[in-house]
This record gives C-alpha cells, sequence and structure tokens, in this order.
C-alpha cells in the first residue's frame, strides 16, 4: 500500500496545471512548434517555475495578462529548455510599461529610449523591464530578426558568472570554446556595425549586445544565421542544445513543396498549353548506346522521318516528368521536344513554362537554393501527372 502511495506521488506533477488561457497562449507561440515531445514537458515546467517566483510590476488598473505573463515566462524557458542542468537566472520581477522608459530609472518617460531592460546578479535589481506594445509584436511579427523577451533572458545567461559587467560571454560557455566564441562574435560584431550581417545593427554596439542579438536571430532566422555566420551558429546550437534551423528547413521544404503543387495546378494542370504538333519518343540501341528518336506529324497530316536530337536538344530533365517510360507522347514545337506528356497523363510542360515556374517559386522563397526549388516543382509535376494518369 504504502508503495503504491509513493508511486502515485511521484507520477503526479508537483505544480497545478496552467490555465487554459495560458495554456492556449502558449500554444500560439511559433517557437514552441519547434520543440519535441520531451522538450515541450520541460518548457511547460519551466514556464510554470518561472511565474511561480517572478512578480510582475504593472500600471494600476492595468494588470498582465495571461498572453503577456505566457510571452515572458516562455521568452526565458525557451533558452533553458534544452538544459536541464541549468539554473534559471536571478530574475525576480519583471515590469510591464505602456511607455518607453529611462535606463537609470528604468521608469516610462517622455522621450525615453528604452522598450527592454535587463538589470539582475546578486547585488542587482533582479528586473526585467518591457514595454507591452513592443513585447507583444515580437510574438506577433516572428521571423523578423528581432525579439525583445529572448533578447533581454539573453542577457541573463550572460550575467550569472563572476564577472561584473555583461561581456558577451556566455555563463556556461566551455572553457575550450572561449577563442573561437571571441572570434566569431567579434566577427559578428564587425559585420552588423556595417550593415552587412544578418544580425540587426544594434548587434554591431557592444559584445553583450552582439550576444544578445545573436541569440534573437538564432531563433527568429536561423537557416540566415547559420549560413552567414556558421561558427556562431554552430556553438549556439551546441550551448543550447537546440538545432532550430534544422526544423525550419524541413517546414521550408514542406511549403515550398506545397507552394509548387499550386503553381502546377494553377498553370499546367488546369491551363494546359495547346499542342502544334503530336509526336513520339522511343529510345534506339546505337553502337553509341541508347539514343532518343523523334517521329512526328507533319502539317499535311503524314509522319516524317524519325530525327535524333541530341540529349541537349531534348533537354532530358523534362523527362523526369514521364516517370522513366521508354515510350511516351510529345507535344512539339518548333520541330524539338518542348512538352513531355507521359501516356495516358495530360499534363504538358514546356522549357519557357518551367523557367517561368520556378521564376514564380523564387520570387515567393529567393533563399531556397535553386537545386530544392528545382525538385519541388518536378516532384508536382510527377505528382499531377500520376494524379492524372489514375483518374
Amino acid at each position: 500500500m504504502w508503495d503504491r502511495l509513493v508511486a502515485l506521488f511521484i507520477a503526479q506533477p508537483r505544480y497545478a496545471p496552467l490555465s487554459p488561457d495560458l495554456t492556449q497562449a502558449l500554444a500560439e507561440i511559433p517557437f514552441v512548434r519547434r520543440l519535441s515531445g520531451r522538450q515541450r514537458k520541460r518548457f511547460v515546467k519551466l514556464v510554470h517555475d518561472f511565474l511561480e517566483v517572478v512578480a510582475f510590476d504593472c500600471p494600476p488598473g492595468a494588470p498582465a495578462t495571461d498572453a503577456e505573463r505566457a510571452w515572458v515566462a516562455a521568452s526565458c524557458a525557451l533558452l533553458f529548455v534544452g538544459r536541464p542542468e541549468w539554473s534559471f537566472p536571478p530574475v525576480r520581477r519583471v515590469r510591464l510599461s505602456l511607455e518607453a522608459f529611462c535606463e537609470k530609472t528604468y521608469r516610462p518617460r517622455a522621450g525615453g529610449a528604452y522598450h527592454g531592460l535587463y538589470n539582475g546578479g546578486p547585488l542587482k535589481r533582479r528586473l526585467v523591464s518591457f514595454t507591452r506594445g513592443t513585447l507583444a509584436s515580437s510574438f506577433d511579427k516572428a521571423r523578423d530578426g528581432y525579439h525583445l523577451g529572448v533578447h533581454e533572458f539573453a542577457h541573463a545567461l550572460d550575467d550569472a558568472d563572476l564577472v561584473p559587467e555583461l561581456d558577451g560571454v556566455p555563463t556556461h560557455l566551455p572553457a575550450e570554446l572561449l577563442e573561437p566564441w571571441l572570434r566569431a562574435l567579434k566577427r559578428a560584431l564587425e559585420s552588423a556595425k556595417t550593415g552587412q550581417s544578418v544580425l540587426r545593427a544594434y548587434g554591431g554596439t557592444h559584445p553583450r549586445e552582439t550576444f544578445a542579438v545573436a541569440v534573437e536571430t538564432f531563433y527568429e532566422q536561423p537557416i540566415r544565421l547559420r549560413a552567414q555566420e556558421p561558427d556562431l551558429y554552430g556553438m549556439l546550437s551546441g550551448l543550447l542544445k537546440q538545432d532550430p534551423a534544422a526544423y525550419d528547413e524541413q517546414q521550408l521544404r514542406l511549403q515550398v513543396r506545397a507552394r509548387a503543387v499550386r503553381l502546377v495546378e494553377e498553370l499546367v494542370v488546369k491551363t494546359p498549353a495547346q499542342p502544334k504538333r503530336t509526336g513520339r519518343l522511343t529510345w534506339e540501341s546505337t553502337p553509341q548506346g541508347l539514343m532518343p528518336s523523334l517521329t512526328y506529324i507533319t502539317k499535311a497530316g503524314g509522319w516524317s522521318r524519325s530525327v535524333r536530337p541530341s540529349m541537349e536538344q531534348l533537354d532530358v530533365r523534362l523527362l523526369r516528368a514521364t516517370g522513366g517510360a521508354n515510350d511516351v507522347d510529345l507535344e512539339l514545337d518548333a520541330g524539338l521536344t518542348r512538352r513531355v506528356r507521359p501516356a495516358g497523363a495530360p499534363v504538358a510542360v514546356t522549357r519557357k513554362l518551367f523557367a517561368r515556374l520556378a521564376a514564380r517559386l523564387k520570387e515567393a522563397y529567393p533563399e531556397t537554393p535553386e537545386s530544392q526549388r528545382e525538385d519541388a516543382l518536378w516532384h508536382a509535376l510527377e505528382r499531377a501527372a500520376g494524379a492524372e494518369a489514375r483518374a
């Protein structure tokens, strides 16, 4: 009996569940979707722990909403979810202001320059201040490279060591990574100064801001950060035990494929090109190996002699839409292969149309590699051809 009671006690969470409104607010945060099932459970626990010990100071008559409390707690928990052995930063109060505030007094003031300030450490106020509008926009405008909540709590990772001032070196950075980290941080700072960096310009003002802005970008634009600052991204990924770029790449690949399918349906399937002449492609065995042989109908209605276009003229890439068939129907333009139509599947594409599809896809996803966009288009064409053939 006693063993069963102990097991029951251990199995139960040692804290009350979050309210439905808080749970809903957390579920709507884009960053949370990147977390695995185990990480999400830890994330919720961290949010609860944060809300248990942190008090919210707000203007009279305007208490913190569930969404605001979720945003602040999530900004902190996100940095610690991959590191269960780390302790939370020494933050005990969060102040939410309606206006920008002064750095020295942390109080709202006309002409105040700050929308977020961190003042932690054992001998400090253990206070983080945010303007409510900017905090909200950080979650409404995900992926824009700016996140006030993550920025201020990134300073907390820089504050728990023995160095009295924030220096841009996170507390838990392994000693063997110190020199590579300082080199990567310096490169990122100089790049941000020139405005040629994925980091916003504020990251070029001081190493502590370079670090905080880099952490923002790590979550907001991880693929761009990895491409431009691979060393910095790699060390942040190892430090935080998270890899948001890998997740975003997978999601982006799915988005590009879905967009390609819509483009093919719109420009190929629903509005098929009209053939000028009809022909047939076969493969003939020659001393040089299998060669394409092209036969087409003349204007008079008779079959012309076979011609052997070069592989370059034939554009073998277009034949991927045939699924590897040896004998396919073609629609011809100007005497050479321009449209490929798999037998029984009324889906056709020309070089010009393929280029148009590729341009539209590039316009929607300019930073996606060209090979990935082309693969997505061929996947969409093959999918459309298969669907039509089955129909």
